[in-house]
């Protein structure tokens, strides 16, 4: 109805594309605002939330060694507010964010010894989905960005192709996926016109 056709237009106008996507493919498949869609992006916050002790044991061992990537990593386990988010953060994706950004930290580390061109410009894929997913990520670019290149400049085949080839990758990644939200955007007005007129008794 109007609610949630309201509803849904202030998710495309208040996020970046990630979640309102995200939400709209879960909405398509298990009806809109239905318990299983509520199930299924519960489930999908979970799967996130505990797939981010991935790369946050990665990061904690290149940086300070198994032992504290370990505790790190069970203190993410039991950190009351990770569970939280689990199920309460549906519509802003902080369990999502949570997995980009410790990602994109193991991707810094990851990427400035890489040494390789594809490393980078999978490195820059990583940065335009975060972006597109949780726009605070910004304030991160410049500084890891930064580091990764500086930390890279270090190895003997550096080139400068390689921050080119990432930056590339990071802006045609957001185009792609802001072309996805325009089209989500475009429908989700058609249906708050169409659910405006059939409640003024327009149709």
């Amino acid at each position: 109805g109007p609610a949630a056709g309201n509803i849904a237009g202030s998710l495309v106008e208040a996020y970046t594309a990630g979640t309102p996507l995200l939400l709209a493919g879960i909405f398509k498949v298990f009806g809109t605002y239905t318990l299983g869609a509520f199930l299924a992006a519960s489930g999908l916050n979970v799967i996130f939330s505990a797939a981010t002790c991935i790369p946050l044991f990665a990061a904690g061992r290149r940086l300070f060694g198994t032992g504290v990537a370990t505790g790190a990593t069970w203190l993410w386990v039991v950190f009351p507010n990770a569970i939280l988010l689990s199920y309460e953060s549906l519509v802003e994706g902080a369990s999502v964010a949570a997995l980009l950004g410790a990602t994109l930290l193991w991707a810094t580390l990851w990427v400035a010894e890489a040494g390789r061109l594809r490393a980078w410009a999978g490195y820059g894929l990583v940065w335009g989905v975060a972006l597109m997913t949780n726009a605070s990520f910004i304030a991160l670019l410049p500084f890891l960005f930064g580091w990764a290149e500086y930390r890279a400049h270090k190895e003997p085949s550096f080139t400068a192709k390689w921050p080119a080839v990432a930056a590339v990758a990071t802006g045609l990644d957001r185009t792609i996926i802001m072309a996805a939200r325009m089209r989500t955007a475009d429908v989700t007005m058609r249906r708050k016109g169409y659910a405006a007129r059939a409640t003024n008794g327009m149709l």
